[in-house]
C-alpha cells in the first residue's frame, strides 16, 4: 500500500487556520465510510479537540466527494452563520463550495478563507488566495509501481505500507 498521512496532513491544515486566529472552521470532508474521508474528516476533529474548539454540525458535513456536494453544503454553510473558514476535504468538494462562495458574492478571504485537500490546477489559476494539501501524486504512482514489479520477481514477499509525505501550501 502506497498512501498519505491523510488525518496528519488535514490536522495540519486545520492548526494553521487556528493559529491564525480563525475559531469558527467549516469542514466539508468525503463519507466516513471510505478511508480518506474518515482520516481527513478524524484530522480536522483532532486539531479542534486539541484547541478547546466546539465542533459546529451546523458547518460540518461528511457527504459524497462530489461537486454537487460541495456546492450545495457551502450554500448552506453561507445562508445560515457563515464559518470564517471552510476547508474541503478533496479537489471536487473545493471546486463546489468555490462556485457557491462566487453564487452567494463572498470574497475570498476577506468574507471567507477556503482550503482544498488536494492541489487541483484550478487554484493556481484563479486570484484569490487560498490553502491547499498537495499531495506527491508522482511519487505516489511511482512507489506503487516498484512495489507492484517487486511484488512480481518476490511473489511471497511481505506486505508493505508506505506513507509518503504531503505539502501544505498557501497560495497568495
Amino acid at each position: 500500500t502506497v498512501l498519505i498521512d491523510n488525518k496528519s496532513a488535514m490536522k495540519a491544515m486545520t492548526q494553521r487556520f487556528i493559529d491564525n486566529g480563525h475559531r469558527r472552521i467549516g469542514g466539508i470532508f468525503g463519507p466516513e465510510e471510505t478511508t480518506t474521508g474518515r482520516e481527513r474528516y478524524e484530522g480536522y476533529v483532532s486539531a479542534l479537540e486539541e484547541n478547546n474548539i466546539e465542533l459546529d454540525k451546523d458547518i460540518v458535513f461528511c457527504v459524497s466527494p462530489k461537486e454537487k456536494e460541495g456546492f450545495e453544503c457551502t450554500t448552506q454553510m453561507l445562508d445560515g452563520n457563515p464559518p470564517s473558514v471552510l476547508i474541503a476535504g478533496n479537489n471536487l468538494l473545493g471546486e463546489g463550495a468555490m462556485r457557491a462562495i462566487q453564487t452567494k458574492r463572498f470574497t475570498i478571504p476577506d468574507d471567507i478563507s477556503l482550503a482544498v485537500f488536494d492541489d487541483p490546477s484550478w487554484t493556481s489559476l484563479i486570484a484569490v488566495p487560498m490553502m491547499v494539501v498537495a499531495q506527491p501524486t508522482y511519487s505516489l504512482g511511482q512507489t506503487a509501481a516498484e512495489l507492484i514489479l517487486k511484488r512480481i520477481n518476490e511473489p511471497d514477499g511481505p506486505l508493505q505500507e508506505i506513507v509518503l509525505k504531503s505539502k501544505l501550501i498557501e497560495r497568495t
